[in-house]
């Protein structure tokens, strides 16, 4: 027969095949695969998990699901059902999930519209623990228990929790009770000497409760956490292994600060992650000031209001060798804390490799050593140039009053669309001489177009990642000529398209361009439940 008629042959065979003709071991990893795609994302998706829906398919696949441990051994309970249903439910990913070990997440939000002021669904959530506690105590790898019930105090989940010191295979726990007492996080409390009985524990994230001096910790993670001097001092002797510690919402020292502390070293920690949702003042210590970091690699800061690095670090990271820098949900607009001092420690990290901007517009004053971060001033009003009409034209009797996020994006705008501009210009000194990669989300044109001007500039990036959204502005928000590229946010109806369409390709020529994966997003932007 003919190669070119046996390859026919073979198409239309291939074309013809069924899902289920599948060998089992591969349509097995391609259940394994889904099974993990819903596990770290079922906070987000509350349709049904992943292993019953392919258990509804036929009654090959659903023999052949119920066959494969690992399909079942994520276990989130329908807290949603009756207790004979939930408990059933739960029974049953036991039994299917054979002798693997097992995460169990017990989530409260997962019941839709639940009234938090049901005491049953705290019960609820209380008998199912015990049933997992009693029933699979030894095979529990990862246990996250939420319960947020205002008006229980979570008192049955503290009751409980001690069974877990026989889950001697327990490597990552996850306790949120965010309504007990003040919804404060400390240490030094003797309700977990029995986690000290717990020989694999090394993840551990808390809210609302203290947490224990486990000195297999490698991962700590807090909510809300309250801390006095003295804490400090306990917290990281007791924790030697400590490499990871991601910090929600910090508050300041509560107690007074010695005037001739010196700084405490922690050579162990490699990550921190710190996110804040108030104003700093200068007067105000907090954890990070009090420590040395010598060894740190990977610093995220997140900021819904304002975090100047220079107030909450200080000197803490002054010989740290950061790599990795992730910066995200900053303002462009005061009280934003990007001071002079702030961008000068951005500058000083000499070893960064990566940088990460995520909704934070402060890359023309982190790309350039002589460009400062825009000025706090505030002025009664701005009359800006009037906007043209849809034939290039100013309009007539307009104008746009300043002194608002509008008027500074206009400002900024019409500056950036000047061919002339570029804040990159008065120097060849581009900050961060061993940077290779940049991982980019923004809504604003301008800023990808200053990320194409400093990439142009830099030898070393060789890799830019951007988001759907700011991957659009690509093609269809900028304009180049030559290799000056200019945000074109918007044309007038006679403008030309001349360098709309080809700046993908331009920046494709010298760097790898590829879309930013919601995976890669950082530790502070992940579910509370996400596993690390």
């Amino acid at each position: 027969m003919p190669s070119s008629e046996r390859f026919q042959n073979d198409t239309t065979t291939t074309s013809q095949l069924c899902f289920t003709d599948l060998p089992n071991e591969i349509i097995a990893k391609i259940f394994h695969a889904g099974t993990l795609m819903w596990s770290e994302s079922w906070s987000t998706n509350k349709e049904l998990p992943f292993p019953l829906v392919v258990s509804s398919l036929s009654g090959h696949l659903r023999l052949l699901a119920q066959n494969t441990p690992e399909l079942w051994s994520f276990i989130v309970p329908p807290l949603h059902k009756n207790e004979r249903f939930c408990i059933s439910h739960t029974s049953e990913w036991l039994q299917r999930s054979g002798s693997l070990l097992v995460s169990v997440v017990l989530d409260v939000r997962r019941v839709p519209s639940y009234p938090r002021f049901n005491v049953a669904l705290s019960g609820l959530l209380f008998l199912v623990f015990v049933h997992i506690a009693e029933n699979a105590i030894h095979r529990i790898r990862r246990m996250d228990v939420f319960d947020d019930n205002i008006y229980t105090d979570n008192w049955p989940m503290l009751e409980v929790l001690p069974r877990l010191s026989g889950a001697v295979n327990l490597e990552q726990l996850g306790v949120y009770l965010s309504k007990f007492i003040a919804a404060r996080t400390g240490i030094n409390s003797p309700f977990w000497e029995w986690s000290l009985q717990l020989p694999n524990l090394r993840i551990l994230r808390v809210e609302g409760l203290y947490f224990p001096y486990n000195p297999n910790i490698t991962t700590l993670s807090v909510f809300h956490l309250r801390l006095a001097y003295q804490d400090v001092q306990t917290m990281f002797s007791s924790l030697p292994n400590l490499t990871t510690l991601v910090v929600k919402d910090i508050l300041s020292i509560s107690s007074p600060i010695p005037s001739d502390r010196t700084l405490i070293e922690v050579k162990s920690l490699r990550t921190i992650a710190v996110s804040c949702t108030g104003r700093h003042e200068d007067s105000q210590i907090y954890l990070f000031k009090l420590i040395s970091v010598p060894n740190l690699t990977h610093l995220e800061l997140d900021g819904a209001f304002a975090m100047s690095i220079s107030v909450v670090f200080d000197a803490s990271i002054s010989d740290a060798k950061i790599e990795t820098l992730r910066l995200s949900n900053c303002p462009n607009h005061p009280p934003y804390g990007g001071t002079v001092k702030d961008f000068e420690m951005f500058h000083s990290f000499t070893f960064l490799r990566h940088l990460q901007i995520v909704r934070a517009p402060v890359i023309a004053a982190l790309f350039s050593k002589t460009t400062n971060p825009i000025s706090r001033s505030r002025t009664r009003s701005i009359h800006l140039p009037k906007p043209p009409n849809m034939y290039g034209q100013p309009m007539p009797g307009m104008r746009l009053r300043g002194n608002d996020l509008g008027s500074n994006l206009h400002q900024g705008t019409a500056a950036l669309a000047n061919e002339a501009f570029d804040p990159m210009a008065q120097t060849n000194d581009l900050p961060w001489p061993d940077l290779r990669i940049i991982s980019l989300d923004t809504l604003s044109a301008a800023d990808v177009a200053l990320l194409c001007t400093f990439v142009n500039r830099h030898d070393g990036v060789h890799t830019v990642e951007l988001s759907k959204t700011t991957m659009r502005h690509l093609s269809q928000s900028l304009q180049r000529f030559g290799n000056q590229v200019n945000p074109k946010p918007w044309r007038a109806r006679y403008d030309s398209d001349e360098g709309m369409k080809d700046v993908p390709e331009w920046l494709a020529e010298r760097v790898h361009l590829t879309l930013l994966q919601p995976s890669t997003y950082g530790l502070l932007d992940k579910d509370k439940l996400t596993e690390f």
